[in-house]
């Protein structure tokens, strides 16, 4: 009896396992989420230099929180002509509403020179963009490049380009008064800042970590 009964809850484990998944298929095949995901973005490339293509899908996990729904990056390898789930990991894409007046603010992915980039946009009378890249190195993910714009039409841009591999940074500061023709010249400064260990992309969230330039009054939040 007590066999049966043990049978009969592990039959439904099971179903109850494979009804919390679906299948969604994808410009590069079909894979297995989690019920209640919706696709928002995909990308196919060689992350690993091994000469195979990786697949990334950008999901909007349906969990509610303070700005919004939550969105995970996975990340899927090829395995007898299947994709298989390798990573997975949130906070690298924002939240549904983090964009402020903007709403959404994730605007894609792609994949560059073997590394996973992430655009985002938002704000309101003052817009911000961030481009974060993450290369697969040291049996993990890792954010090594950032690159953060700040600013509002007829008035001062910021744009601070942040290799974190080499410590560079690349600042541009433009004054833009639409009521002077003669404003607008760029302000350009260059840095080599100490290095620091880079950040893993799992739990890493765009705009939370504060770095303070020498020399200048400059702070940004990368």
């Amino acid at each position: 009896m007590k066999t049966i009964t043990m049978m009969l809850l592990s039959m439904g484990l099971a179903a109850s396992v494979q009804a919390a998944s679906i299948k969604v298929k994808t410009s590069a095949g079909a894979v297995s989420v989690p019920s209640g995901y919706t696709l928002l973005a995909e990308a196919a490339g060689d992350l690993t230099r091994d000469g195979q293509a990786e697949l990334v899908l950008v999901w909007d996990t349906g969990e509610e929180g303070e700005l919004g729904t939550a969105r995970e990056v996975r990340i899927y390898r090829q395995e007898q002509q299947q994709w298989r789930l390798w990573h997975k990991s949130q906070g690298a894409v924002l939240s549904s509403q983090h964009g402020g007046m903007m709403g959404d603010p994730f605007v894609g992915i792609e994949i560059k020179n073997h590394t996973l980039v992430i655009d985002h946009f938002g704000g309101s009378r003052h817009k911000w963009s961030y481009t974060h890249r993450y290369r697969w190195q040291q049996d993990d993910w890792y954010l090594i490049g950032a690159t953060i714009g700040f600013g509002a039409v007829c008035d001062k841009q910021s744009l601070y380009d942040y290799n974190l591999s080499t410590g560079a940074m690349k600042v541009r500061i433009t004054e833009d008064d639409c009521e002077d023709e003669g404003a607008g010249q760029d302000q350009r400064y260059a840095y080599r800042l100490a290095r620091k260990a880079l950040p893993k992309m799992a739990g890493f969230y765009p705009g939370e970590h504060k770095l303070v330039l020498p020399n200048k009054a400059l702070v940004v939040y990368y």
